[in-house]
C-alpha cells in the first residue's frame, strides 16, 4: 500500500512486550518447535506451542510492515519491554535481562525504518521502577543512519502536516464492551481543559495503549477530524495475568495514519486473524 502523493505515514504501535513468550520475538529468539513424539510433556507442549505463536506474530509484524514502508514517523507507545516478571516468578519470560529484552525491541523496530521515532515510557512494572529501560532504545535509534530525530518522554506531542498528536501509554479499561471507548474519549476531554489552560497544544489525534485492545472514535471540531484510540497490542494472548483473570478480547496488530498536506487524515488498521490464536475444543 503505497503512501498517497503528498501524504506523511505515521505508524502507531505500542506494547511490543519482547521478552515475553508471546511478546514480539524476532526470530534469534524464537524458542524451537519440539518434535511431536515429546508432548507428552507439558513444558515441551507448551514450548511447540508459543514457538507457533511467536512465529506467527513475527512474520505478520515484518510482512505488513514492509508493505507500508516509508513511514516518516513512528510512535511507539510504551511496554516495549517486558520486564523482570517478578509476579509470576519469571517463568513466563523467554530472556530475563531487560537489557537483551531492549535488544529484542531494537531488532523488532528496526524492521520499520522510520525516520523520525517518538517514544513514550511505559508502565514501570515491566520497563523498569527505578531505571527507564526503553531509554536504551530510543539512544540507539537515534544513533542509527536512516533516522533524523527521536524523542522520549512520559507524554508527547508530536506534529505532522500540521496535525497534533497526544501520546501517552496508559489508559484506563473497560470491562464491558460498550464501555471500552469511553476512557480515550475522556483523555480528549482532559486535554480540551490542559489546553484551555495553555498548559498543553490542543491535540488532533488521541493515542493511548496499555489495555491491548483496539477501540476508534472520530468527531468533528468544525470542520477537521479529531480521531480518539487505543491501539492493539503486539503481545499475543497467553500471558497468566490475562487468561486467568481478564474476560476481554485481545487484539494483535498495530494502526498507522496517513496525513496530506492539507492535514488530511486517513486511519487504518493492521490486525491479525484471531484464528491464529482460535481456541478449540478437546475430545475425549
Amino acid at each position: 500500500m503505497k503512501v498517497p502523493k503528498g501524504h506523511k505515514r505515521v505508524l502507531l504501535c505500542g506494547d511490543l512486550h519482547c521478552g515475553h513468550q508471546v511478546g514480539l520475538t524476532p526470530p534469534a529468539w524464537q524458542q524451537k518447535p519440539a518434535d511431536p513424539d515429546d508432548y507428552k510433556f507439558l513444558s515441551v507442549h507448551l514450548r511447540h506451542k508459543f514457538h507457533k505463536i511467536q512465529d506467527a506474530c513475527w512474520k505478520f509484524w515484518v510482512s505488513e510492515i514492509t508493505k507500508l514502508k516509508p513511514f516518516h514517523l513512528a510512535i511507539c507507545n510504551g511496554d516495549t519491554i517486558d520486564g523482570n516478571g517478578s509476579r509470576s516468578g519469571g517463568v513466563e519470560l523467554i530472556a530475563p535481562d531487560r537489557q537483551e529484552q531492549a535488544d529484542m525491541a531494537m531488532k523488532a523496530l528496526s524492521v520499520v525504518r522510520a525516520k523520525n521515532y517518538c517514544f513514550t515510557f511505559g508502565t514501570p512494572y515491566h520497563t523498569g521502577t527505578e531505571e527507564d529501560f526503553e531509554t536504551r532504545i530510543a539512544e540507539w535509534m537515534d544513533a542509527q543512519a536512516w533516522t533524523n530525530k527521536v524523542t522520549i518522554g512520559s507524554h508527547e506531542w508530536p506534529e505532522v502536516n500540521g496535525k497534533v498528536f497526544d501520546v501517552k501509554h496508559k489508559v484506563g479499561g473497560s470491562g464491558i464492551p460498550h464501555g471500552r471507548a469511553t476512557a480515550v474519549i475522556k483523555e480528549d476531554l482532559w486535554n480540551a481543559i490542559w489546553a484551555e489552560n495553555k498548559a498543553q497544544p490542543r491535540a488532533d489525534i488521541i493515542i493511548r495503549s496499555h489495555v491491548h485492545y483496539f477501540s476508534h472514535y472520530m468527531k468533528y471540531r468544525g470542520d477537521s477530524e479529531v480521531h480518539m484510540a487505543t491501539l492493539p497490542a503486539l503481545q499475543a494472548m497467553g500471558t497468566k495475568f490475562g487468561s486467568r483473570q481478564c474476560s476481554g478480547t485481545v487484539d494483535y496488530g498495530f494502526s498507522f495514519v496517513d496525513i496530506g498536506p492539507k492535514g488530511e487524515i486517513k486511519w487504518h488498521n493492521r490486525i491479525l486473524p484471531t484464528s491464529v490464536q482460535a481456541a478449540s475444543t478437546t475430545k475425549f
